[in-house]
């Protein structure tokens, strides 16, 4: 279930337009280094509790300007099994520690990515660790007041989701 907030609320700068738009160029950018992906953009979405669908998840804890920020990712099983045999030429396991570590890595390159278009934009984000997890396994958003971002995307008709959570 999805509450969501009145775009006239999200007053962050995260939250324009130009810093969606180099979220999106981040993912399309570095997806298109891994293969030849198909990545297509829904319409996104503010949220301030939303439920995720996906099983595979991971989460970067950044700063910007001293603002504790929390990026996740959201990933169904079959473009995350699709892109790492791809890159490792061997099969994975989508309920393995394997998927998990593959998972962590492409969401550090996407992250990187993101940083660096969102830097020419004015926007500086710090450095973080991405932590991988299965959904079941994610904790709960650590301030229920954040206010989160959306952006719901497929590679390769699979599901996946960006979200950028505020904490107030």
């Amino acid at each position: 279930m999805s509450t969501a907030l009145k775009l006239s609320t999200l007053k962050h700068p995260i939250f324009e337009k130009l810093v969606v738009e180099n979220i999106c160029a981040g993912i399309q950018g570095t997806l298109a280094q891994l293969g030849p992906f198909k990545t297509e953009f829904k319409p996104h979405f503010f949220a301030a509790t939303w439920q995720v669908p996906t099983p595979i998840s991971v989460i970067v804890n950044i700063k910007q300007n001293e603002q504790p920020l929390q990026v996740r990712f959201h990933f169904d099983p079959k473009p995350v099994v699709e892109i790492l045999e791809g890159m490792l030429g061997d099969k994975v396991d989508p309920e393995s520690q394997d998927i998990l570590d593959g998972v962590g890595e492409i969401s550090n390159m996407i992250y990187g990515l993101i940083k660096t278009k969102a830097s020419t934009a004015g926007f500086q984000f710090g450095m973080g660790r991405p932590e991988a997890c299965f959904t079941k396994n994610l904790p709960p958003n650590v301030n229920p007041n954040g206010q989160s971002l959306v952006i719901p995307f497929t590679v390769n008709g699979g599901i996946c989701h960006f979200e950028f959570i505020v904490f107030d």
